[in-house]
């Protein structure tokens, strides 16, 4: 009884995505890449994805043994829009929130684990220097009572200079980077 039988013809199931690449070192070239992936792939795939083939032409490039391999936690995906980030794609985004028209960068951060060392590294160094210092000074100083802080010099601007700054500048002799 049936004529026709409704058919769904099917579409790419693929997407191509161009990403630009920033490097952490600022005198290595950003790089393009052009990532495929599943249409209900994820930003995390994608992220995934970008660190494999960064991993691989590095590899291909025969960089130094002492360069370890980019990890996928140390990049940070960014919708950039009018050279500023419009916004940092979650892990959990869907590839689908990202149009073709979108620019997107992969940034290269600094490891987790180096941070945590140069954390631990200051924190150490001024454990020492506050150490050293509580050995100086009189005996009868006990605590720390009578010691003064430093504090930053500061600077005491008349109000039509201050009122200036806060509308934006003006002819303050500030000028923009």
């Amino acid at each position: 009884p049936f004529i026709f039988l409704s058919v769904p013809i099917p579409g790419a199931t693929d997407r191509t995505l161009t990403v630009t690449y920033v490097p952490l070192d600022p005198t290595e070239p950003m790089k393009t890449l052009r990532v495929t992936l599943g249409k209900n792939a994820d930003v995390a795939n994608m992220q995934r994805k970008v660190v494999a083939m960064l991993n691989e032409a590095n590899a291909a490039a025969g960089k130094e043994e002492k360069e370890e391999e980019i990890q996928v936690v140390d990049v940070c995906l960014a919708d950039v829009w009018s050279h500023e980030i419009y916004s940092f794609y979650e892990p959990d985004d869907h590839v689908d929130k990202i149009r073709d028209s979108d620019f997107t960068y992969a940034f290269h951060l600094d490891s987790v684990a180096s941070i945590r060392r140069d954390v631990d590294e200051k924190e150490k160094s001024k454990k020492d220097d506050d150490g050293a210092k509580e050995g100086e000074g009189d005996d009868n100083d006990d605590e720390g009572v009578g010691k003064k802080k430093k504090r930053r010099p500061r600077y005491r601007l008349d109000l039509a200079t201050l009122t200036d700054l806060n509308r934006g500048g003006g002819d303050s002799g500030w000028q923009d980077a």
